[in-house]
This record gives C-alpha cells, structure tokens and sequence, in this order.
C-alpha cells in the first residue's frame, strides 16, 4: 500500500488489481404447527479474490465459508443449533490457517409475553466441541465459553 500526500492531506492508493467472484446458496425451511415452530437454515459461498498480478488468493479471505442452523420454538422457549466451517484462508506469510469447523447452541425463554415489558433470559454455550482455531495468526478464538444474557424490551 503506498500513500499520496499532499498539502498535509495523506490519503491511501491502491498498487495491485484484485479479481473477485463466487456464488453463494441458501436454504431455509421452516415448519409450524399449533405453537410449535422449527427452523432449518443453510448457507454457503465459494469466494475467488485474488490479486491479477500473483494470481494468489488475498489473505484472510477463504475459498468456502459455511453454516448450518436448527431452531425449535415453543411458546415462550426457543432452543437452536449452528454449525460454522470455515475453509483454509492464507496469511501474509503466505502461510495457510487450519479450516475449521465449530459448533453453538443456545437456550432462550421470554417472562411476560404478552405484557408491554418482556424479559428476554439467554443462555450459549459458543465452540461447544472445545475446538482451537485462529480466524487472524496468532490470534486464537476461545475455547468452550458460555455466555449469560438478560434482555430487557419495552
């Protein structure tokens, strides 16, 4: 990245030419009956961004990047499911991070539906599976975390 200055103003230029194409999918079924409500939805995108000059696949960019849901409602209950893969991305260094894949689950449950407040009660458990991965080098995410969460609406 290279810089331009003039009359104290620095502003960035761009010294490469990047390409970029994909696709991307999506799936999403839901089914209802009587207060009973589930979900399925799927996502995925094949990402080609590479620099025209190299030829090379920008970094921290991967090729294949996925997710999986399940939810299941009933009344004021509400539990789902998310799988998350994300494919090799590469660094600066050129060097590749692992591909991985993780999984989360939540619990919710809402007091006082029909008033005008409602108090939202969360519970996550986020990397269910206790699986090391990095999303930037050197930088690992966490392991196995549960998240507490209180939400007031009104």
């Amino acid at each position: 990245m290279a810089t331009k200055c003039c009359f104290g103003l620095w502003s960035p230029v761009n010294i490469a030419e990047t390409e970029n194409y994909g696709v991307e999918a999506e799936l999403s079924l839901q089914k209802q009956f009587n207060k009973q409500h589930l979900e399925l939805k799927g996502n995925y995108s094949y990402t080609v961004s590479e620099n025209k000059m190299t030829g090379k696949q920008l970094i921290y960019v991967p090729f294949h990047k996925g997710n999986l849901s399940f939810a299941y409602s009933h009344k004021a209950f509400s539990m789902y499911y998310q799988h998350v893969f994300v494919g090799e991305v590469f660094t600066i260094s050129r060097d590749e991070l692992e591909v991985y894949d993780i999984g989360n689950i939540g619990l919710s449950y809402v007091l006082n539906m029909k008033g005008k407040v409602n108090y939202h009660l969360d519970f996550k458990v986020n990397n269910i599976y206790n699986k090391y991965y990095e999303n930037v080098a050197l930088r690992p995410m966490p392991n196995r975390n549960f998240q507490i969460q209180t939400t007031i609406k009104f």
